[in-house]
């Protein structure tokens, strides 16, 4: 990784440790990991299935205790549900009685904010994802990737400095899954999150990220931390390019080992 001390750390893990206790003994599902994920960096977690992605996104949420070990969110200690967070999972959660406005307004009946003062930003967020003209449909009436744009305005309603997007995309078709890559680059790029992305696609993470770290099978660790130097905005075109699977295949490497 290269020198970014100079950057502000927005989220970090210190010898993170969580072990679950079941019916059947204990299960160490995370073992004395490190991550610092600065200011305005889209980072990308990828390893094998049940090697405790969505563990750590949680952690990170404050919706799961850790067991040792420190997480911080912007330079706080987590200890619970954190304010200064974003959610976005791979299923939208979109309650199906409310339309796509009052979906996005959810967060600010539940903080008991004024309704009134966030509409007009709800509107710009259903414009900043292509969605005007569908404020007042159901989520029944919308295509898998319009409610996920929907998720994604929810998540951003309160402007977090933070977004935890847990294989948001996962769920999605190929193509629909390219094209919502391309869209949450563009809000990145609009909105400029610090976002920690948790996928099992390697070229997605990949096109979408500045770093990509490997976990470990569990109890998980870091493997290994991978750097994104292709120029921004990324085009699909760029997945063809020699240095795109050059990342690609040592990243799979990482994961198999």
């Amino acid at each position: 990784m290269k020198s970014n001390d100079h950057r502000k750390v927005m989220i970090e893990f210190q010898a993170l440790e969580k072990t679950f206790r079941t019916s059947k003994g204990e299960v160490h599902a995370i073992e004395d990991l490190n991550i610092k994920i600065f200011d305005k960096e889209f980072v990308s977690v990828v390893g094998p299935s049940g090697c405790g992605k969505t563990t750590l996104l949680k952690i990170t949420s404050g919706l799961l205790p850790r067991t040792a070990g420190g997480v911080a969110v912007n330079g706080s200690p987590v200890d619970g549900p954190a304010k200064q967070i974003g959610m976005v999972f791979q299923n939208p959660v979109l309650l199906k009685w409310r339309t796509v406005l009052d979906n996005i307004l959810l967060p600010i009946e539940i903080l008991k904010l004024p309704r009134r003062s966030y509409q007009e930003k709800a509107m710009e967020l259903i414009k900043l994802v292509d969605l005007i003209g569908f404020e007042n449909f159901l989520p029944s009436e919308l295509s898998g990737g319009m409610q996920q744009r929907v998720s994604l305005c929810r998540a951003l309603i309160t402007d977090p400095p933070i977004l935890l997007m847990d294989e948001p995309f996962g769920s999605l078709d190929a193509l629909t899954r390219d094209d919502m890559n391309l869209e949450l680059q563009r809000i990145w790029e609009t909105k400029k999150k610090t976002v920690l992305f948790i996928t099992h696609s390697i070229p997605e993470a990949v096109f979408l990220s500045d770093r990509v770290v490997v976990l470990s099978p569990r109890p998980s660790k870091v493997v290994l931390t991978v750097d994104v130097n292709f120029k921004r905005p990324r085009e699909p075109s760029d997945k063809y390019e020699k240095e795109f699977g050059r990342l690609c295949t040592l990243l799979r490497s990482a994961i198999k080992k």
